[in-house]
């Protein structure tokens, strides 16, 4: 059921997690960003060696260790003093880290890009045109006359030459 957030995280991040946890009558699968869930790989890319997850609680993160024993549940300060409050540890008994990576390309390199990346010059491109056309277009409709050293004797004169559409500097 929440298929479409994972694949719509591996294309716009170029990868999304999910978890797979033992459950009271069938397995708790949760899908993650890769904003709040990271793995490290070792040898074997299929199964991550551990993962961390991160997830804001007030003025706290809370955070969750996977590894292919168990869960830590780990506390921690909004400001980074590097100091973590262990909470609880539960077994998965699963013998890998519960930890399932989904890629929008699988490179040889392990380098890991979304389908929006790489359009991203050319988008810069196309706004940047756009916003020299439109610049050129607002200074090229109005006829704009100016002075510069020019001041006014009265206000009147400053009326007249402001009614005038005559710019001072």
């Amino acid at each position: 059921a929440r298929q479409t957030g994972v694949h719509r995280g591996a294309l716009s991040f170029g990868v999304s997690y999910v978890t797979v946890l033992p459950g009271d009558t069938a397995p708790v699968i949760r899908g993650y960003s890769p904003r709040r869930l990271t793995a490290v790989y070792g040898e074997d890319d299929l199964w991550p060696m551990f993962a961390l997850r991160a997830e804001p609680s007030g003025s706290e993160w809370l955070y969750r260790l996977y590894d292919d024993e168990a869960v830590y549940y780990l506390s921690g300060k909004e400001e980074p003093t590097g100091e973590l409050l262990w909470l609880e540890t539960r077994t998965h008994d699963l013998g890998v880290c519960p930890v399932v990576r989904f890629l929008n390309t699988m490179e040889l390199d392990d380098e890991v890009r979304g389908e929006i990346e790489p359009l991203m010059p050319i988008q810069d491109q196309i706004d940047l045109t756009t916003f020299e056309l439109l610049v050129a277009q607002h200074y090229g409709a109005f006829r704009q006359r100016y002075i510069l050293g020019w001041t006014a004797e009265s206000e009147a004169q400053q009326l007249k030459a402001s009614a005038a559409r005559l710019w001072t500097f």
